[in-house]
């Protein structure tokens, strides 16, 4: 990963995605762009009660709007899910760049750096 991972703009990808109905429209758009009008269709939902949902997508970068006629069609932000999909492996794995070796540790506390090809569990 050759950027600095901006924590609090994954954040905000995170709690954009955290809930079920958001996550149900990112897997209906992984199809295809949709209008509100086709998404409408597949919940139980108001009308205001989506857009509210569309609005967390839309400011977390997930998905992109654009209006066409009367009409507003979405699609997923490919940019943002290549950067999370880059992002995912370099938060859970020891890496040359790892926050880890920059964090203070009491001189108590200090953790053992692990073996060569082990974990810090020593697995």
């Amino acid at each position: 990963m050759d950027f600095q991972p901006s924590y609090k703009e994954f954040a905000l990808i995170f709690k954009a995605l955290s809930d079920e109905t958001r996550l149900r429209v990112i897997d209906m758009l992984s199809c295809r762009e949709m209008s509100a009008c086709d998404i409408l269709s597949n919940f139980t939902l108001s009308q205001s009660t989506l857009s509210y949902h569309m609005k967390i997508l839309i400011e977390s970068g997930v998905v992109n709007a654009r209006r066409e006629g009367l009409w507003t069609k979405y699609r997923i932000n490919d940019e943002t899910f290549t950067k999370l999909m880059d992002f995912l492996p370099e938060l859970y794995k020891l890496k040359d760049k790892c926050i880890c070796k920059q964090i203070k540790y009491c001189k108590a506390e200090a953790p053992e750096a692990p073996e060569e090809g082990k974990d810090v569990f020593g697995n």
